[in-house]
């Protein structure tokens, strides 16, 4: 059950900071869930904080205003829009 909540929460933006016991910020408000920031929050002991700070709302959000600059590392390079095409 425990997996099912962190693969339903991945992606999604966070409503409240996401501490660890030291204080460090592992999210911040609206940041998005990473498998980075579940294993940070895991490895912290405030996984179940993180879960339960999911936002659900359904947004509509414009893709690509609020695209990365970067590639995805798993993306083939002739799928970068940002780049022009050399045919």
């Amino acid at each position: 059950m425990h997996e099912q909540r962190v693969r339903e929460a991945l992606g999604r933006p966070v409503n409240r900071v996401i501490l660890a016991p030291d204080d460090s910020v592992i999210l911040n408000i609206g940041e998005i869930v990473t498998h980075r920031a579940v294993q940070s929050a895991r490895d912290a002991g405030v996984l179940d904080i993180l879960l339960d700070s999911v936002s659900k709302e359904n947004v509509t959000i414009d893709p690509l205003s609020t695209r990365p600059h970067e590639t995805g590392q798993a993306a083939l390079e002739s799928q970068n829009p940002l780049e022009p095409r050399q045919d």
